[in-house]
């Protein structure tokens, strides 16, 4: 028995067809995954920033004045009131005036420690808006903490005193990111 030629044209055509299909899905699959692993690099990025240290610097940051905020960015000292010190800044002494000042050295440390935190928002917003990584992920992961609480505004002064375009995708990323699926169907 023979085939007839049109039927293993057709037979061919639609193995083809099927493999061309599985490469397409597979390809799919992939890229989904790699958007997946980039979205857990980032979360692994942000955890290794947030040490105890730069949470009470970003406090710390949050209850300063303008005035203050520009010190920071020129590292300048900086005077603050015993609550802050006892709050924000348990170590730091009380000197023979009665004053707490920040040293400029501690100024320094806190500069680059809020930079860093600037800097790696900066790369969540990035990958969010051009959808490197998993904006799902991103969604439960920075949401809460970066437009709930409001965190974005509050660094608004610091960022200022920088310039506002040395982050352009930070300030964009309140109009782009969602409230996360699971937390949306409970609200």
């Amino acid at each position: 028995m023979t085939l007839d030629p049109v039927w293993i044209t057709a037979i061919a055509g639609s193995v083809g067809a099927c493999s061309l299909l599985v490469i397409i899905w597979q390809v799919k699959a992939n890229h989904d995954k790699s958007r997946r692993e980039k979205a857990l690099d980032i979360l692994e990025q942000w955890d290794k920033i947030r040490t105890p240290n730069a949470f009470r610097y970003e406090q710390l940051m949050f209850s300063l004045s303008s005035p203050d905020v520009e010190k920071i960015e020129k590292g300048q000292s900086i005077e603050i009131n015993k609550e802050l010190a006892e709050k924000h800044l348990p170590d730091l002494q009380e000197n023979k005036d009665g004053k707490y000042i920040i040293p400029v050295h501690m100024v320094l440390e806190i500069r680059s420690t809020l930079l860093t935190l600037l800097n790696t928002i900066e790369n969540v917003a990035l990958a969010y808006k051009h959808q490197v990584a998993d904006r799902e992920i991103l969604d439960d992961a920075y949401y809460h903490i970066l437009i709930e609480k409001d965190f974005l505004r509050k660094c608004g002064d610091f960022m200022e005193h920088f310039g506002a375009g040395a982050w352009p995708s930070v300030t964009e990323l309140p109009k782009l990111m969602k409230p996360p699926k699971s937390r949306s169907k409970t609200a």
